[in-house]
Parts: structure tokens; sequence; C-alpha cells
């Protein structure tokens, strides 16, 4: 499995802000209108203390702070996401986001 491997905003109504999500269905996948998203915090304390992935590169990956990957993953319509990407995950932050979800997973 090959994520996209850009971030993007994803349109939340509900709460009335816009939040990062990374786009971690593999791109064979993302010619419907559907995208599986993994979301990011900004208490990167917390995320260690549950063995969520803290980015690395997060400034290059242009998040505006420290920032961690949630397992939490959802199924968004295109149309949620807010505008164009916004940024890039550095190789090792993909590497490790992707170790954390396989043992997430159990896979």
């Amino acid at each position: 499995m090959r994520p996209r491997d850009h971030l993007a905003y994803q349109r939340n109504g509900l709460w009335g802000k816009d939040r990062p999500v990374v786009i971690v269905s593999a791109t064979k996948h993302n010619r419907w209108d559907d995208l599986l998203v993994a979301s990011f915090t900004g208490e990167v304390g917390k995320a260690r203390r549950r063995g969520e992935y803290v980015v690395r590169h997060w400034r290059a990956a242009n998040l505006h702070e420290a920032s961690a990957v949630r397992p939490r993953l959802t199924q968004i319509v295109k149309s949620d996401i807010a505008g164009p990407q916004v940024g890039k995950m550095d190789s090792q932050d993909i590497t490790g986001m992707l170790a954390m979800l396989k043992d997430y997973l159990g896979l």
C-alpha cells in the first residue's frame, strides 16, 4: 500500500474549522469520490503516550505546529477537501506513519 503522500485540509462544517489530514488511501482507490484519511493532533505529548506517530518534519510538511498522526481513519468525499494540497510528508514520516497504522490495525 502506497498512500498519497500529501496533506490537505478537511472542510469540517460541523466543528467550524478546517483540519489537516493525510490521505492514506492508495492512488488507485482515489479515482472515485471517496478518500481515506488520517487526522492530525497538535497535542504531541499526549500522542507520544498513546503511541501515535509524531511527525518529525512537520515544518517541511507545511503544518502550522508540531503534530502527530492519529490512527483514526475516516472516509470522506473529495468535496470535503478544502483547496489544493498543502504539503508533502517526508519519506521517513510516511514510513513511521505506516508502521504506526500497521501496529494499530494488527497487520
